[in-house]
């Protein structure tokens, strides 16, 4: 059993541009984290942390992604950045930005740095500008959030999102570096 789940993410994975095919894998394991984020949530918050079920809307997008890099590897490669600064955005305007949320911009920006060939450079820059414009949107232009925590679940979320962009932040750092590799011989 779990070798057939291994081979259907293995398949799912692979691209034969290793660029896509790291894409693949970082928009895989954001998607597959969809039910453990909320989860991980309600252990630490309690009830407050039911909200975040909200996220896993996003994990049919993020696992659309490796079937798109079938068709084209640049669409993919777009998508993966540019879907997670929509998740942020949702994030900031549904917790405020006490939540730590616009802190999920910063893997995207990092994908910006190494998805883009030089002919696409264009596109990674618009989408370097896009994450950066999020990150600077001043709390008071988001207005209220949508769902109010206590201050506590508040400092529980923040934490919580922290660890986990530190984490994200490491995988993308791996892809990276497997991308970069260079063969000493």
């Amino acid at each position: 059993m779990m070798r057939k789940i291994f081979h259907f993410f293995s398949s799912h994975i692979f691209h034969p541009d290793p660029v896509a095919r790291a894409t693949n894998l970082v928009a895989v394991v954001v998607a597959l984290n969809g039910p453990f984020y909320p989860l991980s949530a309600i252990a630490v918050m309690g009830s407050d942390g039911i909200y975040l079920f909200i996220f896993m809307l996003f994990s049919p997008l993020f696992f659309a992604i490796p079937w798109i890099s079938k068709y084209s590897s640049v669409s993919s490669r777009i998508l993966l950045p540019l879907i997670g600064i929509v998740d942020s955005l949702v994030g900031v305007t549904l917790f405020g930005t006490a939540s730590g949320m616009s802190l999920y911009v910063i893997p995207c920006l990092a994908l910006c740095g190494f998805l883009y060939r030089p002919q696409e450079r264009l596109v990674g820059f618009l989408l370097l500008v896009a994450g950066i414009a999020v990150l600077l949107i001043p709390a008071s232009l988001y207005g209220d959030p949508i769902f109010f925590l206590s201050p506590n679940s508040m400092a529980h979320l923040f934490n919580i999102n922290l660890i986990s962009v530190g984490m994200l932040v490491g995988l993308v750092a791996l892809q990276t570096r497997n991308l970069f590799a260079v063969d000493p011989r």
